[in-house]
Parts: structure tokens; C-alpha cells; sequence
């Protein structure tokens, strides 16, 4: 649903009129499951109206009506008045420029007073309350680069083209970090690296520096699997209840390695995240197996599709079992030397603190991103695992792409196996084991991306199936402005190859 109103001469929307707005039904989407009995118009238009009176009790009857229980456990209904009287006060009053529903958030894209861009939030409904508002959250949406008037469209100067999408995004705010682009001949195609590492001391962003990979990784894991199948010691059918024993899950005798590698197993999600069981330290990817074990299954293996981090971790803590080795290690031995990818690791928190490019990132105490971003230290886990939280740098992954083209970590029909989509993780993103798949003309680019709104970590990495190019786009920003780069610059590739 896009419901968009008219913007004056500036780009600003007009004055907010909440008649007019609910006037304007026959354009909308109807939300009968989030809404019952309330219009998707009158609901937001009562979250607007409230938002913008000066009178803070106005915020809290909104929350104490439309807040869900488990919303007003977190913060009760004063304080949700504290807070967006406080977020008031950084923009003044808001205008609606349009609306979406995507599940169960709402998707609001605003105007507001004191900010010169418009802001995107997230009216999120509560799972068990689907009626209700749980949270509003910011969203990190790239500006849209559309190719037109001085963007070189139809010539061939592509690292034109490339140098000119980074200057749109970092002008904007909307990037930094490193972009590095490689031939299959090893040759970089293009190199460049934009922002601060470390904001506090103003350590610059080098070519060398590391960055987090996020789930990116969930790649490496997927690789490590084909290899034990590759030597016979696991099969793509064979059960977690079998090869962890130990694992007590409702599902676990019919969870397969197929299942956990294409995010079918139904594993159920934690509130938190995976940052609620692996903030404190830990020895071993098994050790956070007992807190999976404990999160009620979303649905039976097999029976859908929804990513699941902790799929990754199950498939982690088998590659121990198999190797009786800790996952680093057999990662290093297996993946990171074959590979030469000699700056990769998984460091723990103080390490990274130390040699990594940090991320910055607006959390909902900052919920239009009216403020200078923050860093993610608070944030990290102990240690990057199974499902994500390695550091690499772009020549390391360039390096990666190049052994995993050349057949250096699997057999090529393993990779082709790997890469052949199996299902979509989320509506248009196409996902085989451990690999997104794109097609982009007629090549085709498969990788993986890590990080994602509000945490600081954006990285998209691609390489052709046809093996002519590999892309590492390493970012400590959100990963929507990493990706929103990665799809302008893969037709830009793929079109080089046709001149």
C-alpha cells in the first residue's frame, strides 16, 4: 500500500489534515487482521494527531489504548509519552506522507518540521496482540538513486558510474566504508573506501580495514557443511536428533542439514535475537545450544521457510561434533588459509574494539535519526559464531570469491548445488544453502548479505556464477544502504560484460 499525499514545491508535505486523510480510504490497503475494527486511516491518523499535540497525557492515552500489554511492560504509557514528547522536541510536528504494510509492521514515511529529509518508522504489532502497537522503531532506508540527468547513463565509463552512485550515497550520509570490485583475472576493477572507522578519535576508513560480516558468513558455514559431505560424513539428510543427541528439541528427530542450510527447520526466534544468548562469553558455538533449546518451535521442520539465525548455530555446533574441533578453528584450517584470507577472524569483544572498524547506527531512542549516530560496542556479542559475526576486509573477500570460484574450497557441482535456489528467505530474495541467489540479466550473482536495521553493520558480497566478477561492499552503517548500493552497481557490472 503507498498512500502518498501531495508534496508543495520543496518536497515538503502540506499541513496535515487528518479529515482529508481519512478521507482518503478508497486508496488504502485494508488491514482487517492487524486493525479489527478500526481503519488501517484512523488508527495511523490517531498515532499522528497524538504525536504532534504539545500535551504529553494526549501521548499517553494513545499508549494506553493502542499500546499492547507487552509494549506497556517495556515502558508504560507515560513513558511512551516521555520518550516521543522527547523526539518532539528534535522535529517538531510530523505529516504523513505515506503508508505500507509489510506483515505485521506498518511502514510510515514522514515529513517532518525541523528535519529536510523525510524519515521512515515502523509501527510494529505485537505477535500475540495483532491489534496493538509492541514498538516504533527507525528505519534505515536509502534515498533512492534514480539514473537520469548527470548519473552517465548509456556510456561506458562503468567506474564512472560506480565512483558516482558512492558520491550520491556518502553526500547523503547514507554510506562508509569500503567498495571493492575484482575482475576474475585478480585484477582490482575498483577500490575506494569513504568515512570514519572510529568517529571519537577520527580514525579514518582504509582499504585494509576490517569490518563486521554480520550473517555474510553464514556462507563460510554452509561451505564447511558441503566439505563433510563432500568426505562422506554427513548426508543433506541426515537428522539433528542423530548427530546431536544431546539437542532436545520438539522437531529435532525430523530436522534435517538440508533444513537447517535453507532456513526450513522451523527453529523459533528469541526476543532479543541471537544477542540474548551470546552477549557473555563462550568457549564453544555447543555452549548456546542449551538456549535454542529452550525457545518454543516456530512450525515443523520443512513445512516453511523463515531465516533463522539459529539454524546456523545448530549447523556450527554440528561441524564441532563431526571435527571435535571448536568452529574457529576448523574455519581457519579450512576455509580462511585454503583461501589466504589472512585478516579474518572471529575476534572477541575486546579485540575487535581494538582492530576493527566500529558501527554506527540510530536506535529507537532516536527514532527519526535527528541525532549524530551511535556507536554498536554496547552491542556486540562476546564473539561472532556459525550464523555471522566475523571480521574480514575487502581484499580478503575478493581473495574468498577468487578460491571459491576456482574450486578451491568445494567441488563446482557442490557450489552449483549450494547456489540453486531452494526458496526465498524474503519476498524476492531468492536463497539456496547458505547463498542468496540474483539473477541480474543474464548473469547471475550469488553471495550473501549481513547486518541489518539499526545495529551498524552493512555487508553485501556477490561473485558471478561465470566467475568474472566479485563485489565486496564492507559498511559500518545499516545494511539497506550497503544492499541499495549493491543492486544499483550489478546491473553496472553485468552491462560491462555485454560492451
Amino acid at each position: 500500500m503507498n498512500v502518498k499525499r501531495t508534496l508543495d514545491d520543496k518536497g515538503v508535505a502540506a499541513t496535515w489534515n487528518r479529515r482529508r486523510f481519512l478521507g482518503a480510504t478508497g486508496t488504502m490497503l485494508t488491514l482487517p487482521v492487524l486493525f479489527a475494527g478500526t481503519r488501517p486511516v484512523e488508527f495511523v491518523a490517531e498515532f499522528v494527531d497524538a504525536y504532534n499535540d504539545k500535551d504529553r497525557q494526549a501521548v499517553a492515552r494513545w499508549a494506553a489504548n493502542r499500546v499492547s500489554q507487552g509494549g506497556l511492560e517495556r515502558q508504560s504509557a507515560a513513558d511512551w509519552a516521555e520518550w516521543l514528547s522527547g523526539q518532539f522536541e528534535h522535529t517538531g510536528k510530523l505529516s504523513l506522507l505515506a503508508m505500507e504494510q509489510r506483515g505485521s509492521i506498518v511502514r510510515l514515511v514522514c515529513a517532518l518540521e525541523k528535519v529536510p529529509m523525510a524519515r521512515r518508522v515502523d509501527l510494529r504489532f505485537d505477535r500475540y496482540d495483532p491489534t496493538r502497537v509492541f514498538d516504533l522503531r527507525p528505519v534505515a532506508e536509502p534515498t533512492p538513486y534514480i539514473v537520469g540527468r548527470g548519473n552517465l547513463p548509456g556510456t561506458t565509463d562503468v567506474r564512472g558510474q560506480i565512483r558516482q552512485r558512492l558520491d550520491f550515497a556518502t553526500s547523503r550520509g547514507e554510506f562508509s566504508g569500503v567498495v571493492r570490485i575484482d575482475r576474475a583475472d585478480a585484477r582490482p576493477f575498483f577500490s575506494a573506501a569513504f568515512g570514519l572507522a572510529e568517529v571519537s578519535e577520527g580514525r579514518p576508513i582504509e582499504a585494509d580495514t576490517r569490518f563486521n560480516l554480520g550473517s555474510a558468513d553464514k556462507s563460510f558455514t554452509a561451505l564447511l557443511i558441503a566439505q563433510m559431505i563432500e568426505a562422506g560424513q554427513l548426508q543433506l539428510s541426515s537428522r539433528v536428533s542423530d548427530l546431536l543427541p544431546d539437542f532436545e528439541i520438539p522437531g529435532a528427530s525430523e530436522m534435517t542439514i538440508r533444513n537447517l542450510l535453507t532456513h526450513s527447520a522451523g527453529l523459533g526466534d528469541p526476543p532479543g535475537g541471537i544477542h540474548a544468548y551470546s552477549h557473555d562469553p563462550y568457549d564453544k558455538v555447543s555452549d548456546l545450544l542449551p538456549a535454542i533449546a529452550a525457545i518454543p518451535v516456530a512450525f515443523a521442520p520443512g513445512e516453511h521457510t523463515s531465516y533463522s539465525n539459529e539454524g546456523y548455530v545448530v549447523l556450527g555446533a554440528i561441524i564441532e561434533r563431526v571435527t571435535q574441533k571448536p568452529f574457529w578453528t576448523v574455519l581457519q584450517e579450512r576455509i580462511y588459509e585454503p583461501a589466504g584470507m589472512q585478516s579474518s577472524g572471529h575476534f572477541v569483544r575486546d579485540e575487535v574494539l581494538r582492530q576493527c572498524a566500529m558501527g554506527y547506527y540510530h536506535d529507537r531512542s532516536d527514532l527519526f535519526r535527528c541525532l549524530p549516530a551511535k556507536s554498536n560496542a554496547d552491542i556486540l556479542p562476546w564473539r561472532g559464531n556459525s550464523c555471522g559475526g566475523g571480521y574480514s576486509t575487502a581484499a580478503d573477500i575478493a581473495a574468498y570469491f577468487r578460491a571459491l570460484g576456482n574450486g578451491q574450497l568445494v567441488k563446482p557441482e557442490t557450489l552449483e548445488m549450494l547456489t540453486e535456489k531452494a526458496g526465498e528467505i524474503y519476498p524476492g530474495v531468492g536463497y539456496g544453502m547458505g547463498f542468496i541467489r540474483e539473477a541480474v540479466g543474464d548473469k547471475v550473482f550469488v553471495g550473501h548479505s549481513g547486518g541489518g536495521n539499526s545495529i551498524g553493520i552493512g555487508s553485501s558480497l556477490r561473485m558471478s556464477l561465470d566467475n568474472n566478477w566479485s563485489v565486496a561492499i564492507l559498511g559500518n552503517c545499516d545494511l539497506p544502504y550497503s544492499d541499495a548500493i549493491l543492486r544499483d552497481i550489478l546491473p553496472m557490472l553485468a552491462s560491462a560484460d555485454a560492451l
